[in-house]
């Protein structure tokens, strides 16, 4: 039975090639940047986390008006 499946598997990649490379591609593509962002996040949300007290630490930030974004630290 599992035979069968890959036979026919086989064939369609051989008969569809281009569209089967399309699919395998996309396929890949999306494993990797779902792998990244995965990646990304786990760095980070596991910034200070060996202290034993890390749910009480906090991140200044200063508000710059004149080039609207937000830098850490303060003056």
């Amino acid at each position: 039975m599992i035979k069968n499946f890959f036979n026919i598997f086989f064939r369609n990649l051989r008969k569809n090639k281009v569209y089967s490379f399309l699919n395998i591609f996309g396929l890949a593509i999306s494993l990797a940047l779902v792998f990244l962002i995965v990646l990304y996040v786990r760095y980070e949300t596991s910034c200070d986390a060996y202290n034993k007290k890390a749910d009480r630490i906090y991140r200044v930030l200063t508000h710059r008006k004149d080039l609207d974004w937000l830098e850490p630290g303060t003056s």
